[in-house]
């Protein structure tokens, strides 16, 4: 059977939690559309998460990656279409860094596409009955320097990996002294993480 890799982080900003690692959690060893999951909590440091995604997929060698993160203030999963090639942060990561203006792979391009179907995956999640989007912007944050990482690597090294990344929005207890900010059950992101994964393809038999 083939492995998706799929990864969330770890707590951030002083939160109690954070739904993308707990919603891939409740996904790890699941089977998926012909695919078996390997769930891994990445840490929210820029730099550390995506040499992390590295060694994963260096050491599993899976068929395809989808990576996921908290998008505040999302009321959908979205799926991302682009992986950018700089750090540029509002706010320092958990390792007290603060990038700004600095190329995460220096002279490496300027930005990847998702090498995943990213609007099969939107479609899936929907027909789930779970709002989702495209996205064109990942970000500057940790999120992106996952994702483009992630993409960097497989491209650099001529591997067929597929990789994608998902936004999903704040577990309600995130947000629940903040009236009217969008928020979706744990439950309800781990659905629709399972829900986009299907859409992923397996590879054609030669």
């Amino acid at each position: 059977m083939h492995e998706m890799l799929l990864t969330g982080f770890d707590t951030f900003a002083g939160a109690e939690l954070n739904p993308s690692g707990l919603a891939a959690a409740q996904l790890d060893g699941q089977e998926i559309a012909g695919f078996r999951v390997r769930a891994h909590e990445l840490p929210t440091e820029f730099a550390a998460a995506g040499e992390m995604v590295v060694e994963l997929i260096d050491g599993l060698q899976p068929t395809a990656v989808i990576c996921c993160g908290q998008a505040g203030g999302a009321s959908e999963l979205r799926c991302e279409r682009l992986a950018v090639n700089l750090r540029d942060a509002r706010r320092p990561d958990n390792a007290g860094k603060q990038p700004q203006d600095e190329e995460i792979v220096p002279g490496a391009p300027a930005a990847y596409w998702a090498s995943v179907p990213v609007r099969d995956l939107v479609s899936r999640v929907r027909e789930a009955g779970i709002p989702a989007r495209i996205s064109y912007s990942a970000g500057t944050y940790v999120c992106n320097d996952v994702f483009y990482m992630a993409r960097h690597h497989v491209q650099d090294n001529g591997l067929s990996t597929r990789v994608g990344f998902i936004h999903v929005p704040c577990a309600p207890e995130q947000v629940a002294d903040r009236p009217g900010v969008a928020s979706m059950e744990v439950e309800t992101i781990a659905r629709g993480l399972r829900a986009a994964m299907s859409a992923v393809p397996l590879p054609r038999c030669r």
